[in-house]
């Protein structure tokens, strides 16, 4: 159990590396999510969204996404997304690039990611479905799909 939660604690520290937040930046109301994801990529979900730009209601935001067969399987995925809203609805699109980092027994794996996908915003409410595209670099190249539809809890 000690190697599985070193693991764990490698990938977060390797997330925070790779992708920098400012605290000036932030959303004011609620940009922190937490969720849970279900599908092929099933897990848990952390979101921090930054400022929207007022002019094109354009936001940023960081996800980061953990999956594990709580054995010795751990995938995890970091993206820098741009969310656009849909005009007259509160639905929005999302894309952006990212880096995908994973543990299969003994053997580590890593590659760029892309995330594309859509979430409806209630309240403090997220419910999102997205396609996660890799291409696997090391140790060997191969492409593959994720995709989960989930819920986050903003705060």
């Amino acid at each position: 159990m000690s190697s599985f939660l070193s693991k764990i604690f490698a990938l977060a520290f390797g997330c925070s590396l790779v992708l920098p937040i400012r605290a000036q930046e932030m959303r004011a109301v609620r940009p922190f999510g937490i969720g849970v994801m279900a599908g092929p990529t099933s897990g848990i979900t952390f979101k921090a969204m930054f400022e929207e730009n007022v002019q094109t209601k354009r936001s940023q935001s960081i996800d980061l996404n953990l999956t594990t067969d709580l054995d010795d399987f751990l995938l995890g995925s970091a993206h820098i997304t741009r969310n656009t809203p849909l005009q007259d609805s509160p639905m929005s699109i999302y894309v952006g690039p990212g880096l995908f980092f994973g543990v299969q027994g003994k053997e580590a794996f890593w590659g760029p990611s892309a995330n594309i996908g859509a979430f409806f915003e209630r309240t403090r409410y997220e419910i999102f479905l997205q396609i996660m595209p890799r291409v696997q670099i090391m140790p060997e190249i191969k492409g593959e799909f994720g995709a989960s539809v989930g819920l986050r809890y903003q705060f």
